[in-house]
């Protein structure tokens, strides 16, 4: 068994993280219910590693080992939009909004080792034996554009309508298939202000909704539709280049879509209940296929393949007033 505490004195790795996290906004009315907001934010982490052991420790027979990393990652957002609501006859409450967004992400990486540091007070990277020496770096970015638009009505708080439009295009498809667009509509019902419910002592609330939708997935890597060069040191302990990766220009967003439909109500004070029906339908599905080994590759990042869900959603919650 090793003791931590002798384990953390001879092993010491330290990781300093400095994070900006933060957003600021301006929006303006120039007249009456007619809003424009301009958001901006950042996601930013400086990361530096710094770990060793010493050649001292009863646990490294000798030889020491020293390893320095640094990492950033970067993720921005700029958010405009622009949204107009107003009533009539203070039965019907309509709001339209449309905006547009964007997104940056940026990841940058280095880190460096070495081993065979035979002295306490020689950790320095240069004072591990060469032949030990390994450096490695990696970088990488997308970004994302959207527009979009979203309507809503309602009248006397009962009967609701939304519905949604968006575009959307993405870095990390061909720049033929990058846009892709996407919608939804819903209804609902709250019939929390029916006279049936107010006349009905055991039923506290009743909704039933409807609505169908659809959305994209870009969860890949930043750059899986295109043909990368790489190195390999495989001839004599040289850098060469390969290509690593082959090309695939028609790779585009993953898509998938939703159908749902269900009631919820509360029954005496005390039950809550939620019944939902939903068929979820996914097409063009993001996924590395398999090549032949003799084509130089393993796998290629592809549209293939669907997939069906559909079911039952029951939800019984007991809640004590």
């Amino acid at each position: 068994t090793v003791n931590m505490y002798y384990y953390m004195e001879t092993y010491p790795s330290v990781s300093r993280n400095f994070i900006l996290n933060g957003g600021a906004y301006v929006e303006i009315e120039p007249i009456k219910n007619l809003k424009i907001k301009s958001q901006i934010g950042t996601d930013t982490r400086f990361i530096f590693g710094n770990a060793y052991s010493v050649p001292s420790s009863k646990l490294r027979s000798g030889t020491g080992a020293k390893s320095k990393s640094g990492q950033m990652t970067s993720n921005n957002t700029i958010t405009n939009t622009i949204e107009y609501r107003f009533d009539i006859q203070n039965d019907h409450q309509i709001s339209v909004l449309a905006g547009h967004e964007g997104i940056s992400n940026w990841y940058d990486y280095f880190a460096a080792s070495s081993s065979g540091q035979d002295e306490d007070r020689m950790l320095r990277l240069q004072d591990g034996k060469q032949s030990t020496y390994s450096i490695s770096e990696s970088m990488s970015r997308s970004k994302f554009l959207s527009f979009f638009g979203h309507a809503d009505y309602s009248y006397q708080g009962k009967y609701n309508l939304d519905a949604t439009i968006r575009n959307d295009a993405s870095s990390r498809f061909g720049s033929n298939v990058r846009n892709a667009m996407f919608w939804s509509v819903g209804a609902k019902w709250n019939a929390r202000n029916e006279n049936f419910v107010k006349q009905t002592p055991w039923l506290n609330d009743f909704s039933a909704k409807i609505s169908y939708g659809t959305q994209g997935n870009a969860s890949i890597g930043d750059y899986a539709h295109l043909a990368l060069i790489g190195t390999t040191t495989s001839y004599n302990e040289g850098n060469s280049w390969i290509i690593s990766q082959p090309s695939n220009n028609d790779l585009t967003w993953e898509k998938q879509s939703l159908f749902s439909i269900g009631v919820s109500g509360r029954v005496l004070n005390r039950l809550d209940l939620e019944f939902e029906v939903y068929n979820r339908n996914t097409t063009s599905m993001l996924m590395d296929v398999p090549y032949p080994y003799t084509s130089g590759f393993s796998s290629l990042t592809a549209n293939v393949g669907g997939l069906n869900n559909k079911g039952v959603d029951i939800t019984d919650r007991k809640s004590v007033v």
